[in-house]
């Protein structure tokens, strides 16, 4: 199979083939994750989201705070970052919704959409 995509969003794009049976059954082949444009990115993945998230930064950030929030604009969960680029949160304990993830440092801040599917 060859697919392109003419338009992929950037940071990571999810993909899988459904195969379709003579029968009508179908399957779907394993995803593929490819990356577009990431460099210096606040990209979070997987999204939408069960347990642990991975938000990637592109390049090291030092004393950064992650923010996630709910519709109503509550935070509900906290974590700082003190030298990488990239970490992992375990977003598990929160209910299905749409939150906001926030990265905030003295230079900037940059606001990705979560989903949170059970």
């Amino acid at each position: 199979y060859v697919f392109n995509d003419m338009t992929p969003q950037r940071g990571f794009n999810y993909y899988r083939l459904r195969m379709e049976n003579i029968d009508g059954s179908y399957n779907y082949s394993p995803v593929k994750v490819l990356g577009f444009d990431t460099k210096e990115e606040f990209v979070i993945f997987p999204n939408p989201a069960k347990g642990m998230i991975t938000i990637s930064l592109g390049e090291p950030i030092s004393n950064a705070r992650i923010n996630i929030t709910d519709s109503k604009g509550q935070v509900v969960q906290k974590a700082v970052i003190q030298q990488s680029s990239s970490t992992l949160l375990n977003v598990g304990n929160l209910p299905a919704g749409t939150y906001y993830v926030e990265l905030l440092n003295n230079k900037s801040k940059k606001v990705q959409k979560l989903v949170i599917s059970r």
